[in-house]
């Protein structure tokens, strides 16, 4: 199968598809940039997610400790 592509007038990083339609993109630095701003921005998300259940044991910690010196103060009163 013998590829068939048309320049996209107006648009000098995109060809059609002749035999499927479909809108190609050919600057391959671009697409190549685009996918390791994806992954980045993965990454970042994933650190957020992780910051947020360290934030969330330490509160709970935190709240357990307060308990436990309340109740010791309850005892030596």
């Amino acid at each position: 199968m013998s590829k068939n592509y048309a320049e996209v007038e107006g648009y000098p990083h995109l060809v059609r598809d002749m035999d499927t339609g479909a809108l190609l993109n050919i600057n391959f630095d671009a697409v190549r940039q685009f996918r390791e701003q994806k992954k980045l921005k993965s990454k970042i998300k994933q650190r957020e997610l992780q910051t947020e259940e360290r934030l969330t044991l330490l509160e709970n910690d935190i709240s357990e400790i307060k308990s436990m010196i309340s109740e010791l103060i309850k005892s030596y009163k």
